[in-house]
């Protein structure tokens, strides 16, 4: 209790034989809409502090991955009587994370437990109607290194019940790789899972596998 509520609450009682009943009342909506303050937002400063990153809030610590390096690209391949596969690579930095704070671990779901805590990637085909499918990592499933020179991330996603899907419009569509990122402070682990999300800007590469470029490679918290 502040003391300037003290005061008012101590005058109030001290004269309320005083005050006639209407007037007391007229005085309680003023106190009643009272309410606690909105959170201040969160700071999209790609800086952190050390309490910052110790403090494991993933939207706050989503800002300082403000860099994308390495290839940003993928290749696909089979897609007619084998199921289609992408492989993507891309490299994570945080350029400002606290200096005592240097490695990060990064995993995928690699299709093997039901009960994986890191949920299974995505792919969503608009110029198909939002025709969708599920895949899971193949190959390259754990990945770590120092976060300010950046993590390198490659993987092969193999999408269930995509046999023959060669001729489907597989330009445009968007990819979501959930991430769990984790590091260990002096508070213990922390882990926050970010969906890498990225569009196909051509159709499938065939056996050649020729690298294309990502469009608009983008980390988000999971599930926005």
């Amino acid at each position: 209790m502040t003391q300037q509520n003290l005061s008012r609450r101590t005058l109030a009682k001290g004269a309320a034989w005083s005050v006639p009943l209407a007037a007391a009342s007229a005085t309680v909506p003023a106190f009643a809409a009272s309410g606690p303050s909105s959170p201040p937002p969160v700071s999209k400063d790609p800086c952190l502090t050390p309490e910052e990153a110790y403090s494991g809030n993933c939207e706050r610590i989503l800002y300082a991955f403000n860099k994308f390096l390495g290839l940003q690209d993928y290749d696909s391949i089979f897609g007619g009587d084998a199921r289609m596969s992408h492989n993507f690579s891309i490299s994570v930095q945080a350029s400002c994370w606290p200096d005592r704070l240097r490695w990060m671990a990064i995993k995928l779901n690699d299709g093997n437990g039901p009960h994986s805590p890191i949920p299974r990637p995505s792919i969503v085909l608009p110029g198909e109607g939002g025709k969708k499918f599920i895949g899971r990592a193949t190959l390259g499933t754990s990945h770590s290194g120092p976060i300010r020179t950046g993590v390198s991330i490659s993987s092969t996603i193999q999408w269930e019940k995509s046999l023959h899907s060669s001729g489907l419009i597989w330009k445009g569509a968007t990819a979501t790789i959930p991430l769990q990122f984790s590091w260990k402070d002096e508070g213990g682990v922390h882990v926050c899972i970010y969906d890498l999300k990225f569009e196909l800007t051509e159709a499938q590469t065939s056996f050649l596998l020729n690298r294309r470029r990502m469009g608009n490679p983008r980390l988000v918290l999971h599930g926005q």
